[in-house]
């Protein structure tokens, strides 16, 4: 590999080590070192090597930018040239916009970029010819599947472990909350709100009396978790009112502060925006910057920086851009925070035009230090987020980069779990992974060996076809849709912004965005301003929440809106098994995992206690309402130590039984957690609930926009909304742990902090066939016991990829537990069909083991219905059996082969998709049938 001249380098296994953080050099070879080329040959790693600063000229190799569209060429890798060697590697591409071939030659640190046959390739201010693209030290930079828009925080911890980053990708989850966490974040707040609020005079009082006032209940919730009381946060918060104020008075200008020069001479002008998020689509990476302000060169300042070869002088009084990164351990330099602080700088040149310093603020101590990049240590950081893309981009760990064994770093590392469960699966394990997986059994790896298999198939299925949807809908029509934002919709509170966005054509009502949709946000020229969810949809207004300030947005201005699609419930159900396995003694319910893993895993059969005869007179005025299956439904889930299974056919009653039990749990004095995939039928049961349990004892967790209006008087917004003699702390301290009933769905009860310190009695899943199996697990470790309620036969869970279904993935956790017989009661009886229906059905699907409650429902038809044929409609004899109300009518079967009638003709789409449009139009002029008459 080819080194620049101007740096001395030296062995050490320490890492990085330098003189002076603002003009050091980035080990840029350590970077470069801890590549693995997995997609090629492997070479042999050299020895880690770390950096002492030596001078050099200030025209360092230059950094392209993305606005200069001449000097970027996006080609796709067609083949690998066999003539390479350490330090070249040639390949053949094709350029994707032109399909112009180029030999694409990469020298120094590209020549160990991890590329495969079909790797899309960005390459920057290249140097060419007509047919060849040379990329060295000196020119330009190569951005590997730059669609990939890898965090900072990512890149940083790459920097350390390339694998730790990866995995950080892929496992998500209730992350566990520790004290530091908790401070920085209300420190964060606190700096940000004494540099933006205007009129707040900022000293350490008022500081405290913003964090007593305003931020003290807003992470309350997070004292509880961590058992610390008010007067515990505040003692670890002073020291950090006195640095604030400090130096807010110190750099701040008027009237804040007495806007003293910076260490590099400028001073601050204004704060621009705190929260920054920047999505950086030519290099691939995306930053969220603490605070970005605008500052003046000082007179003395003459330094010249150079842009594409040639410098670009700056001039006394020009205003700059300056990131600043906010961390509130000790001030050691820490090569990650370096690397955060140099994409951000590198991030906010896109709006410049050159690269600034950044700024590192330690305020533990009021320790800044300016953090000025060069090239070569912004193209090091470049290949490093290189190596994480390539890693995360082809959703499967088929490149997963090599763990660093080292067991210090390892033990305390947060994915050592993960990480040592997919070393189990693919070699010898070492110390390190013995001691990590020494709880579990050999069945348990499988497991979960299985499911992450699956789980990528499914993602990796998903994503291809989102690319080619989103490929077809644009040659269609384009993808993103032209809004501007009206005048008066923009409303800020908190860190959350509301806006309402006009669209500015027409658009077809199947591109419509619905509620609940992540959105990307984009500006004219197709850069990124802000991610938003649609809040609702009405004509041609669309309403969106964004976080963070309404600054980036002007009334009248154009927008582009597109769809975004989002991996989070992939990560979460791998986050899921990860801590399924987890046997981490400071989690308070680690028993629970283990008698969980020995259920589901092991298939251990569950075991039943007898009733107390009191309780049993106690419930017994509550069960008397319901039929005999149902009344042994309830009592056999009283009695369950482990799971009891309720098998409901259609109709039978599986909701009102639900509601039965959980009254009977209340009055024996348990917790119940009701779970769900979906918030309806939550809603559906609770709505039953509540007329006969007082709502002081529910609980509805969930955001507004999801929850059904009729229930939003449950959620704890809305309580803590109510007169009441507790202080707010304090009744959301009790409403939190004390509320016998809380309802939250399957993926809420994965994310939401309360469930990482309060446990249940049991947990009642509704419609438990719908859930993956690893959707459910968090749900059904929070409690002592659980209750699976759904019908396999009706439905499953929804897995696009027929491998993964074939494979197992759309088999619930409820169907797989029916081989304990024991465990469970089926609800024979309907209540919805006639006898024709029920008799079809029992005979299709249920063993000829469904049957009509009583005869009034057997004997059940249409009565009273006027028809008024439809004369030009083709199917008007079929509609007319359909209203008809004769009982040997009850079924009607309508015959939609294609060669009799060619508007039931099929359509064909990709990935097996089936479209009858014939049949849909059926359907619908039916149901407008059916309201029609009714």
């Amino acid at each position: 590999m080819e080194l620049p001249e101007s740096s001395s380098w030296k062995e050490n296994d320490g890492g990085f080590i330098t003189n002076d953080i603002n003009d050091s050099v980035l080990s840029t070879t350590t970077l470069v070192n801890r590549i693995s080329t997995d997609c090629t040959p492997p070479r042999k790693r050299p020895k880690r090597l770390s950096v002492n600063y030596v001078e050099r000229d200030i025209q360092d190799s230059f950094i392209p930018f993305g606005s200069i569209e001449s000097s970027i060429i996006n080609v796709r890798v067609i083949s690998l040239s066999d003539n390479n060697n350490d330090e070249i590697r040639e390949l053949d591409c094709i350029c994707e916009d032109t399909s112009k071939s180029y030999r694409l030659k990469l020298e120094g640190i590209w020549s160990s970029t991890p590329i495969k046959i079909g790797s899309s390739l960005r390459v920057i201010g290249a140097k060419m010819t007509e047919k060849e693209l040379l990329l060295n030290w000196e020119n330009g930079v190569l951005i590997v599947e730059s669609n990939v828009l890898v965090p900072c925080t990512l890149i940083a911890q790459g920097i350390s472990c390339r694998r730790k980053a990866t995995l950080s990708h892929y496992f998500k989850g209730r992350s566990s909350i520790r004290k530091e966490m908790l401070i920085g974040s209300v420190v964060h707040e606190l700096f940000q709100a004494a540099i933006t609020r205007s009129g707040f005079d900022v000293t350490e009082n008022s500081l405290l009396d913003l964090w007593r006032r305003e931020l003290h209940e807003q992470y309350a919730e997070q004292f509880f978790a961590l058992n610390l009381s008010f007067q515990e946060v505040e003692d670890e918060l002073c020291v950090y009112f006195k640095t604030i104020a400090s130096w807010v008075s110190t750099y701040m200008s008027s009237p804040k502060g007495r806007n003293e020069s910076l260490q590099t001479g400028s001073k601050i002008m204004e704060v621009v925006d705190v929260e920054e998020s920047i999505w950086n689509s030519c290099y691939g990476f995306k930053a969220k910057i603490d605070c970005t302000l605008k500052y003046e060169l000082s007179k003395h300042f003459e330094e010249n920086f150079y842009y594409f070869k040639f410098p670009v002088e700056k001039k006394n009084g020009e205003k700059k851009l300056i990131p600043i990164e906010l961390k509130t351990g000790k001030s050691n330099p820490n090569t990650e925070h370096i690397t955060q602080v140099m994409l951000y700088c590198l991030a906010l040149a896109s709006k410049q035009r050159t690269i600034e310093s950044g700024l590192l603020l330690y305020l533990l101590d009021e320790t800044s230090r300016t953090v000025s990049p060069k090239t070569i240590d912004l193209k090091g950081i470049l290949q490093m987020r290189n190596e994480i893309a390539s890693s995360i981009s082809d959703t499967s760990f088929d490149n997963l980069p090599e763990p660093i064994l080292n067991t210090h770093i390892c033990k305390w590392c947060n994915h050592a779990l993960s990480c040592s469960l997919l070393q189990y699966s693919t070699s010898t394990a070492t110390e390190i992974v013995q001691d990590q997986l020494k709880h579990l059994k050999e069945s348990h790896i499988d497991y979960f060996k299985r499911f992450i298999r699956l789980i990528l198939m499914e993602w990796r299925y998903i994503t291809e076809k989102n690319a080619i949807d989103k490929e077809n809908i644009c040659r269609r029509k384009n993808s993103l849709l032209s809004v501007k934002v009206i005048l008066d919709s923009i409303f800020q509170r908190g860190n959350r912004t509301t806006i309402t966005f006009q669209r500015e054509e027409a658009v077809d009502e199947n591109e419509l965005f619905i509620k609940g949709d992540m959105l990307l946000v984009l500006s004219k020229e197709s850069e990124v301003i802000a991610m938003a969810s649609v809040i609702s949809v009405e004509g041609n207004f669309i309403d969106v929440a964004v976080n963070g300030n309404s600054s980036s947005f002007v009334v009248g201005k154009i927008y582009l809106l597109e769809r975004h699609e989002t991996s989070f419930q992939h990560t979460l159900n791998l986050g899921n098994l990860v801590m399924l396995m987890d046997d981490n003694k400071q989690i308070f319910y680690i028993l629970y995992r283990s008698k969980i893993r020995s259920l589901i895993i092991d298939m251990r059969p569950p075991i039943f206690s007898k009733m107390k005869k009191g309780n049993i007179s106690d419930i017994s005025g509550i069960v008397r309402q319901l039929n005999i299956d149902q009344a042994r439904a309830v009592v056999k889930s009283l009695m369950s130590d482990d799971y009891t299974i309720i098998e409901g056919f259609p109709g039978s009653g599986k909701t009102s039984t639900l509601a039965v039990l959980i009254r009977c749990l209340i009055h024996l004095g348990r917790t119940v957690l009701i779970t769900s995939y979906t918030h309806s039928a939550i809603d559906n049961l609770l709505s039953k609930l509540i007329e006969y349990v007082d709502e002081s004892k529910i609980l509805r967790l969930g955001q507004q926009i999801s929850v059904n209006k009729s229930m939003r008087h449950l959620t704890l917004e809305a309580k803590l909304s109510k007169p009441s003699k507790m202080d707010r702390i304090s009744l959301m301290q009790h409403i939190l742990m004390e509320t016998p009933i809380v309802a939250c769905t399957c993926l809420g009860v994965s994310t939401n902090l309360l469930f990482s310190y309060r446990r249940f009695s049991i947990t009642v899943v509704d419609e438990a066939s719908l859930v993956l199996e690893p959707v459910i697990i968090p749900a059904i470790a929070a409690s002592d016991s659980f209750v699976l309620v759904g019908d396999h036969r009706q439905l499953a869970p929804l897995v696009c990829s027929k491998q993964a279904r074939q494979e197992g993935l759309a088999k619930s956790l409820l169907e797989r537990l029916t081989i304990h017989h024991s465990a469970i009661i089926t609800l024979h009886s309907q209540y919805r069909m006639n006898r024709p229906i029920a008799e079809l059905s029992s005979v299709l699907f249920y063993d000829g083991k469904l049957c009509c409650a009583n005869n009034i429902i057997a004997e059940a038809v249409l009565n009273n219905l006027t028809y008024d044929p439809i004369n030009d409609s083709t199917y008007s004899e079929a509609y007319k059996l359909c209203v008809s109300n004769l009982l040997n009518n009850a079924i009607v079967f309508v015959d939609t082969q294609s060669y009799k009638n060619p508007a039931f003709c099929a359509t064909f789409r990709n990935f097996g998709d089936v479209v009858n449009s014939g049949e849909a139009e059926f359907i619908a002029g039916l149901c407008r049938l059916f309201v029609k008459v009714s």
